[in-house]
């Protein structure tokens, strides 16, 4: 890997995962559905590539498609993304096919919902309440494990109207980006 291409890469460590490997397969398996955000590149991924049992088998790398580059937002600071208390977990967390998220009900409870009409009804919550559409990503971190067990992801939104220093188009790009990611996971 060369220089310029370490530097655009994700790494996270899965050092502290007791089941590494069911980590790195979960999360490769959403990434036909989630971008993933590098503070580092400051770059936005659409497309890419997870890598995991190199010789550092404890390192889970995201690397982007070069040949996707419209899949790519460079030069972009999401100092405006922020955590969501959302969590996106595999069924079999639960005994079920598929993909569940957990989210707090009106009482602070946390509840799970199947991701599709889970992400439905975020989506009309986030509409509703604050006025701007549901805009979904991961970065560094966000890959965690519950009870050294189980997988999970606790999602971010980035709020894009506070995206600093970039133009409405590139800001209208994140969103479509966002979303067409996650539109494949509901359907």
């Amino acid at each position: 890997m060369s220089t310029i291409d370490h530097q655009k890469t994700v790494i996270w460590s899965l050092s502290r995962f007791s089941q590494q490997k069911k980590a790195a397969d979960f999360f490769d398996s959403l990434s036909s559905a989630l971008c993933v955000y590098s503070p580092g590149a400051q770059s936005l991924y659409g497309r890419y590539s997870v890598y995991w049992g190199t010789s550092q088998r404890e390192k889970l790398v995201v690397m982007p498609d070069f040949s996707e580059h419209l899949w790519t937002i460079q030069q972009l600071d999401l100092s405006a993304a922020k955590q969501t208390g959302i969590f996106l977990i595999p069924g079999e967390c639960v005994g079920k096919e598929g993909f569940y998220i957990s989210v707090r009900d009106s009482q602070k409870r946390r509840i799970l919902l199947p991701a599709k009409s889970g992400f439905q009804q975020i989506a009309r919550q986030f509409q509703t309440k604050f006025g701007q559409k549901f805009c979904p990503i991961v970065t560094r971190g966000d890959l965690r494990e519950f009870r050294q067990s189980h997988p999970y992801l606790h999602l971010h939104h980035v709020d894009i109207s506070r995206i600093p220093s970039v133009s409405d188009m590139t800001r209208k790009d994140v969103l479509f980006m966002s979303q067409e990611k996650l539109s494949v996971l509901l359907n």
